[in-house]
């Protein structure tokens, strides 16, 4: 299910930076984003992805939140199963770790970043409305 990152670009990449570029990725084929940095100069430091003023996904080198509804059960399966890398935290906020080289299912990231994404933008997003499209 997860995937190792060993090569991006011909060279060995960090597996932190290429799971953040992959989610960063997905966040920014959605209409209307915009990218930020959050918690500027702190532990904390993160991209921020914002549709209408909220932000819906938070990234960093070693882990990435978003915000999470139809999909609780399944992130607390996951919380639950393999705590290393999910937790599942108030208001449906879940936080992904990279540690150990862990990068998330790529269809799994999509659906979650898709979910945060229309949670946040309100009921004027289509329901189908997911990365790259």
């Amino acid at each position: 299910m997860a995937k190792r990152l060993s090569h991006v670009g011909g060279r060995v990449a960090s597996p932190g930076k290429g799971a953040e570029r992959a989610l960063a990725a997905l966040a920014q084929h959605l209409a209307d984003v915009r990218e930020s940095i959050a918690c500027a100069g702190t532990k904390l430091e993160s991209r921020s992805f914002t549709v209408r003023g909220k932000a819906f996904l938070f990234v960093r080198s070693v882990d990435a939140r978003l915000k999470l509804e139809a999909s609780r059960a399944e992130a607390a399966r996951l919380s639950a199963a393999d705590p290393a890398h999910y937790s599942l935290g108030a208001n449906g906020w879940t936080t992904i770790r990279f540690s150990n080289g862990y990068t998330p299912d790529s269809e799994l990231a999509a659906r979650w970043v898709s979910e945060s994404y229309r949670l946040m933008a309100g009921p004027a997003v289509p329901k189908d409305h997911s990365p790259g499209r």
